[in-house]
């Protein structure tokens, strides 16, 4: 009975089912995807310190988007489960008592930090049907809504200070950076890409705006002042350079770099343009994502997927 096999392998992900000719099967591909936060700890010349070490060990699907607070004391990430959906959780810095804060039936996502520490901001979808920000407050679980962008956001984060939020705006099928002010509102498109310009992050003074650009199947890594002028591409590699964080002198940018397939954590200096991998994984399965920088740690989402071709004969 197909069901059965089915449950059995509660937690794969199933894709593909293609049905044979004569009806009795059915192929289909079943992958599991582990993922857990991962950390570099850096030396005083930005190199590694040793390999990277399991930061904090789930059994989730996802364990990812993580941000550290202002103060580095805490880090917020996003945890993905299959049966429960995508909620934000808080921890201490070292990932440890990491502890749900937010439920709703929607699911949560992308937290950022507002300046005191003890309020997290996230997407959320709204009673209108589409996402908006919201905030909840790590000591008493208080959620509250803070700005309604209306339909076609798709990503946001907060400025260091609170005061703005730039975004993923879908425009025409299009995505391009904007920012907007958190007390009223007001908008300004940042990027004006025919192909895409998006998933932004902030420096932490505030003044520079890291995002990705696509240029076919290619990702450059690109940065634009905060208020407004002319981009500056500072990745030119083959593959994909997601940017998440910039250094706490917001002299350097740490990213996830695809490079011949391979996945890995680099850092680039905005003034020199030099490279640095900080990781040195070689498997074709697995993926590093959303590293977020405080101090001299780096923590990112490190995942690995398996899974297997599966036939069912149809009695």
């Amino acid at each position: 009975e197909p069901t059965n096999v089915l449950r059995a392998r509660e937690g794969a992900h199933f894709s593909g089912p293609i049905v044979s000719p004569d009806g009795k099967r059915i192929l289909y591909s079943a992958n599991r995807i582990e993922s857990n936060l991962s950390i570099v700890s850096l030396l005083a010349n930005g190199e590694p310190a040793g390999p990277p070490t399991i930061f904090a060990s789930d059994t989730s699907s996802r364990n990812t988007l993580p941000r550290f607070s202002p103060d580095g004391r805490k880090i917020a990430l996003n945890r993905w489960r299959r049966t429960t959906g995508n909620h934000i959780w808080i921890g201490d810095a070292d990932g440890k008592n990491l502890t749900q804060i937010t439920n709703t039936p929607g699911g949560e996502a992308q937290a950022s930090w507002l300046p005191g520490g003890d309020k997290v901001a996230f997407l959320s979808e709204s009673a209108n049907k589409h996402l908006m920000l919201w905030t909840v407050s790590i000591v008493t679980g208080k959620q509250e809504p803070l700005l309604d962008l209306g339909e076609g956001i798709q990503y946001a984060t907060l400025s260091p200070d609170g005061t703005q939020v730039a975004y993923n705006f879908i425009q025409n099928g299009v995505i391009n950076v904007w920012i907007a002010s958190v007390h009223d509102g007001q908008r300004k498109q940042l990027t004006f890409d025919d192909e895409m310009a998006g998933f932004p992050c902030w420096s932490a003074d505030g003044q520079w705006i890291a995002y990705e650009m696509k240029r076919g199947r290619d990702d450059y890594l690109m940065i634009i002042r905060s208020n407004g002028g002319q981009p500056i591409q500072l990745t030119f590699d083959k593959g994909k350079s997601w940017p998440h964080s910039f250094s706490p002198d917001s002299e350097e940018i740490v990213f996830a770099g695809q490079r011949d397939g391979i996945w890995n954590i680099y850092t680039i200096s905005i003034s020199t343009k030099v490279q640095k991998q900080l990781t040195n994984y070689k498997q074709m399965n697995s993926f590093a994502r959303y590293p977020t920088w405080s101090s001299n740690r780096i923590v990112y989402e490190y995942a690995e997927t398996t899974g297997n071709i599966w036939m069912l004969e149809l009695k």
